[in-house]
């Protein structure tokens, strides 16, 4: 399970389920323009990336400190709509 100090930690469970919900009140598109306002182009790119190519068998200190790094103390908070965005868009490639 995946720790980031600050953030408190969603389940694919539970972010399914919050896809399912908040999913009509604000479309992927809205999500990733307002996370690029958010975050600036650069860092939400980068950060996107990072999470969309996290392998199975990957060390999760090493995810934590990249995300750290990319999104910085003061962002940390936006991640877990960063990871939202990544399932809905995930959703829409199986659909």
């Amino acid at each position: 399970t995946l720790c980031i100090p600050g953030v408190e930690h969603e389940d694919d469970e539970m972010l399914a389920e919050a896809a399912a919900h908040e999913g009509d009140s604000m479309s992927t598109s809205s999500m990733r323009r307002l996370l690029t306002q958010q975050l600036g182009k650069t860092a939400f790119d980068a950060a996107h990336a990072r999470l969309r190519n996290v392998a199975e068998e990957e060390d999760d200190d090493s995810l934590v400190r990249d995300i750290q790094q990319i999104l910085g103390p003061g962002r940390l908070d936006m991640l877990p709509m960063i990871l939202k965005l990544i399932f809905q868009e995930e959703q829409g490639e199986i659909d």
